[in-house]
């Protein structure tokens, strides 16, 4: 036997190259986890939202045409990877002469090399097995979040965190010290009145004392009740401030407005504000989604008296093919219903909708504001 020739040293070093290599493999196996969950994160959030945002919407759509809704929420989501990577290499080698003996030949093959024979096989595979559960809203679920009034509290976080005042109560309230909304939440065909029309009147004050900031935005604890209070800034006594006391009959020297989920206010300085659900709420947009000509005419929708400035708030369009350049859009009756990317309006009622129906899954009630102003103030 003879020292192995520099063919043997190069196969040895193959080897061990492959060995470091499979060594190599395993710290990126440790960091996988890690290293996966800023693109997951981001994608899982992103597909939720498109999701949440698309049952929102062909909840509202179905509604338009008279059809029960229902909702399905993920309540969790998991997700586990594997990777798994595997090398083998062998090599064999001898100094025989297979050339000068015909007796190798004969066992071996003329094209056969027995000095020279080395193999390497080696396999990777990965695999993400993600678990989504799902969970329908129904029963008590179901009733807290679509038929229980929206608490006064959360009404006014959203005035609070700079919402338009005149869009939430429009939206959310049905009665505001003795004055009703005209917008009904049923489809019936409903005559406009004097009350009504000072309903609006009403908002356009309230969004006029916002809108010169004489609302302070937050809303206190009062030490002598337990209900909450609407500070209004003490400089706030202008001309619609003026006209806005005198039609809800408060006080004019009042700046501390309690408010009341009652439909009547008893006390000069109260505030009785009546909320609707937020089935309520989706039934007053539902009667804006444009509808095909084709459904209008086999009278496939409710009808609604349409009245009130709530259209401005929400427009859902609808057409035969997809849109390129839709905010969310859903399929329904062959038809695809959506709302425009550059219609900021109704992306930002799309979004309140979306927030008050997450606020509706807690309770809310009794709570007090995020912020607050002392009372001495």
């Amino acid at each position: 036997m003879s020292i192995p020739n520099n063919q043997n040293r190069t196969n040895r070093i193959r080897f061990t190259v492959l060995v470091f290599s499979v060594l190599a493999l395993s710290p990126g196996c440790a960091s996988l986890g890690p290293t996966r969950l800023p693109g997951d994160h981001f994608n899982y959030n992103k597909s939720l939202a498109r999701s949440s945002n698309e049952q929102l919407l062909l909840n509202i759509v179905r509604l338009r045409y008279g059809e029960p809704l229902h909702w399905l929420e993920v309540s969790s989501m998991l997700s586990q990877y594997s990777f798994e990577a595997s090398v083998n290499a062998n090599a064999w080698w001898n100094n025989l002469d297979v050339w000068n003996s015909p007796a190798l030949r004969a066992v071996f093959g003329v094209d056969g090399d027995p000095s020279e024979q080395t193999g390497v096989d080696g396999g990777v595979s990965y695999s993400d097995r993600p678990t989504i559960s799902y969970a329908p809203v129904q029963g008590e679920a179901f009733a807290r979040r679509l038929l229980s009034p929206i608490p006064n509290s959360v009404v006014f976080f959203f005035i609070q965190a700079g919402w338009p005042i005149d869009e939430v109560l429009q939206l959310c309230v049905d009665r505001m010290n003795g004055l009703p909304n005209e917008l009904s939440t049923s489809p019936s065909t409903a005559q406009e009145t004097g009350e009504a029309t000072q309903f609006e009147q009403a908002l356009d004050l309230l969004r006029a004392v916002q809108d010169a900031g004489h609302i302070q935005g937050a809303i206190e604890r009062s030490p002598d009740t337990d209900g909450l209070v609407l500070v209004l800034d003490p400089v706030a006594r202008g001309e619609y401030a003026d006209q806005l006391r005198a039609m809800l009959g408060i006080d004019r020297t009042a700046n501390r407005i309690r408010l009341t989920p009652r439909g009547h206010a008893v006390e000069p300085d109260e505030l009785a504000i009546q909320t609707r659900s937020l089935l309520g709420t989706l039934q007053i947009l539902a009667r804006y989604v444009e509808v095909p000509e084709e459904h209008a005419h086999s009278k496939m929708i409710l009808e609604w008296h349409d009245s009130g400035r709530a259209q401005e708030w929400l427009s859902i369009q609808s057409s035969s093919t997809p849109r390129p350049d839709a905010f969310v859009q859903i399929r329904h009756k062959r038809h695809w219903f959506y709302i425009a990317d550059s219609d900021v309006q109704s992306k930002r009622t799309f979004a309140l909708l979306t927030y008050l129906y997450s606020l509706q899954a807690s309770d809310m009630t009794g709570r007090g504001p995020l912020l607050t102003v002392p009372v001495s103030r």
